[in-house]
Formats: structure tokens, C-alpha cells, sequence
């Protein structure tokens, strides 16, 4: 009896997060200023080194976006893998960049732009990490391991 009262709860809270991990998700749309990247690396503002890869990085996490919060509507294993791959690999991405610019010297250039180097990529940084946190909390492993395809 115990069993059947829990469960709601945990439906409660799954849906309640997924919520959360979609609306974040699309938030993540915001990388695809990420092109200011190639403009800035086309005007020799930044080095193509660090332009051109990270840029494509960030277009690319900014594209799936939507899709993906679209998607994880539903659950599934797949989509599971998916979303924790997308938000892996966006991660790794800030943090490369980041690594590179602080090694590479760009700080100087980057820092003029404050908006981006200062609040735009710390909050995709945490958007991420809260996103791969929800997604393996018990209810929300169950919700995608428990739904088909």
C-alpha cells in the first residue's frame, strides 16, 4: 500500500523537474550568440584558434536546443543519453574555451567584452551543471528509464 501511495509522488517530482530540465534546456538557445565568434574572429578581433571551434561549439549546443527540450517531453532511455551527452558536451565547451582564453592570453580581448566573458558564460556553465544534477536524481532516471523509445 505504502508502494502505491509513493508513486504519484515520484510522478509528482519527475514532472515537476522535467519541467525544470526543459526549461533550462531552452534557455540554452541563448548560445547561439555564439556567432559573434566568427564575426569577431573574421575581424581579427580574436584568434581563429579560439573563434572558429568554440564557435561552432556554441552554435551548435544553441541549435539543439529547443529540439531537445522539445523531446524530453516523454521519456526514454535514448533521449536520456542524448540530453546528457548535449549537456556534457556544451559543458566542455565553456570550460575549453575558458581554459584556452585564460592560457592562450585572450583575456585582455575577451574581458572588453564583459557581458559575454562575465555573465553570459558562467550562466550557461551553471545551467548545464544544474541540468546534468536534476537528471540523475532517483525520480527523474526512473521517468526516462521507465518510458518507451
Amino acid at each position: 500500500m505504502s508502494t502505491v501511495q509513493q508513486r504519484p509522488n515520484v510522478q509528482n517530482s519527475a514532472s515537476s523537474s522535467i519541467k525544470i530540465v526543459r526549461i533550462i534546456t531552452a534557455i540554452q538557445v541563448i548560445r547561439l550568440a555564439g556567432i559573434q565568434l566568427f564575426i569577431k574572429g573574421q575581424a581579427g578581433i580574436f584568434p581563429s584558434y579560439f573563434a572558429y571551434p568554440f564557435g561552432i561549439g556554441d552554435l551548435f549546443i544553441g541549435l539543439f536546443a529547443l529540439p531537445i527540450a522539445y523531446m524530453l517531453r516523454t521519456g526514454g532511455t535514448r533521449k536520456y543519453a542524448l540530453v546528457i551527452a548535449w549537456n556534457s558536451v556544451g559543458l566542455a565547451d565553456l570550460l575549453f574555451a575558458s581554459t584556452v582564453a585564460s592560457y592562450g592570453g585572450l583575456n585582455p580581448t575577451i574581458i572588453t567584452d564583459l557581458q559575454t566573458a562575465l555573465v553570459v558564460v558562467p550562466v550557461s556553465m551553471l545551467l548545464h551543471v544544474v541540468t546534468i544534477a536534476l537528471l540523475i536524481t532517483k525520480p527523474l532516471k526512473q521517468f526516462f528509464s521507465e518510458s518507451s523509445v
